[in-house]
């Protein structure tokens, strides 16, 4: 009895009014204990959303700066194992032996050579080589005029020969003086890129996209529809970061093809002119 007369007796001091702050400050409290927790929960999903997705960027640059690496690589022998003025039409056949040789993968076409004045002069594919120009192609105009010091990857285009997608990889080829003398080239079928990227586990509003920095996209897959080449829309998403020289990061915003926003991360080649965005 004692008890309950005490706490009666300290309760009657405080009337309503001042009970009233204590109930808001409480309620206050956990409000803020609520957000603070809500917070927390959203860190760790972004915090598990990024390295998901950095996985998957990760994973699908290397397996390109591979495919880079494989084209360079044969390309840079083919240019070593030409004789000293061999680029022409009276070569065509022990050319196409030579190219022959380097066929490694049923997802290559190629390799070809393209003379100076970008005429195919020989090609793994096919003896005689079709008398084709291809001197309107980037592929051939970059090294013509001296704008790709190195490798060159083009955007998705149709081949000539095997007449589908294809993207390819080209090199300049120089006599001892160091003047350019034609290009040896090789291609990629575009569905050995697409293959892949259809077998991600992106969720309906997923993106995952190889981009060039000249801003083209080579293949991407967007809400489950996959496209590839210059008519894709650019995407800003992280583009101007990139520019600036950021090698990796995250994003969280507005993708800019379809205003869905998206969290995910990128990721920049050490080696090539290549970056994947996949949120």
């Amino acid at each position: 009895m004692t008890i309950r007369k005490n706490i009666r007796s300290i309760f009657a001091r405080f009337s309503r009014a001042s009970i009233a702050p204590i109930c808001a400050a409480f309620s206050g409290l956990v409000l803020v204990l609520c957000v603070l927790e809500g917070f927390h929960f959203k860190n760790k999903v972004d915090a598990e959303y990024y390295r998901q997705t950095e996985n998957i960027a990760q994973i699908l640059l290397v397996d390109f700066d591979n495919d880079a690496a494989t084209a360079n690589a044969i390309l840079e022998r083919v240019a070593a194992e030409l004789p000293e003025g061999s680029v022409s039409q009276p070569d065509r056949q022990a050319l196409h032996r030579l190219l022959q040789r380097y066929v490694l993968h049923p997802s290559m076409i190629g390799p070809a050579i393209l003379d100076r004045d970008g005429r195919l002069i020989a090609s793994a594919t096919a003896y005689p080589a079709p008398d084709l120009s291809l001197k309107d192609r980037n592929t051939f105009r970059v090294h013509a005029d001296g704008t790709a010091s190195g490798l060159y990857v083009s955007a998705p285009l149709q081949g000539v020969l095997a007449r589908e997608p294809e993207i390819q990889f080209s090199r300049a080829l120089r006599d001892k003086s160091g003047a350019f003398s034609g290009v040896v080239l090789l291609s990629y079928r575009l569905s050995y890129f697409i293959r892949l990227y259809e077998k991600l586990k992106v969720s309906d509003r997923g993106l995952a996209a190889l981009t060039g920095r000249d801003g083209v996209v080579r293949v991407r897959t967007l809400n489950g529809a996959i496209g590839y080449g210059a008519e894709v829309s650019r995407m800003p998403l992280v583009y101007n970061r990139i520019l600036a020289g950021e090698k990796s990061g995250t994003f969280d915003s507005r993708s800019g093809i379809d205003e869905v926003t998206r969290v995910g991360s990128f990721v920049v080649s050490p080696t090539t002119p290549f970056y994947v965005a996949v949120g």
